[in-house]
């Protein structure tokens, strides 16, 4: 799963860029690792720093944990 690293994002928008109608929720590498056993990697891209991957199986619980554990920060346009 590809994720942003919130600290070293230069902000919503440019997360989002070229994804639009996507949402943007957050949760803590802490959450990824302790909670749901998920390994997290930088992997910058060349337009994007702050690229990350969550590397493990997203089983139907480790996917409800990390909706459960998530806050919605863009809600999805239609």
């Amino acid at each position: 799963m590809s994720v942003a690293l919130a600290d070293e994002t230069p902000g919503q928008d440019a997360v989002l860029a070229g994804f639009a109608g996507y949402g943007l929720a957050a949760f803590t590498a802490a959450i990824a690792r302790h909670e749901c056993f998920q390994a997290v990697a930088r992997a910058p891209l060349p337009d994007c720093a702050w690229h990350a991957y969550v590397i493990g199986t997203k089983t139907d619980a480790v996917r409800n944990h990390f909706r459960r554990r998530s806050v919605v920060l863009v809600t999805p346009r239609e």
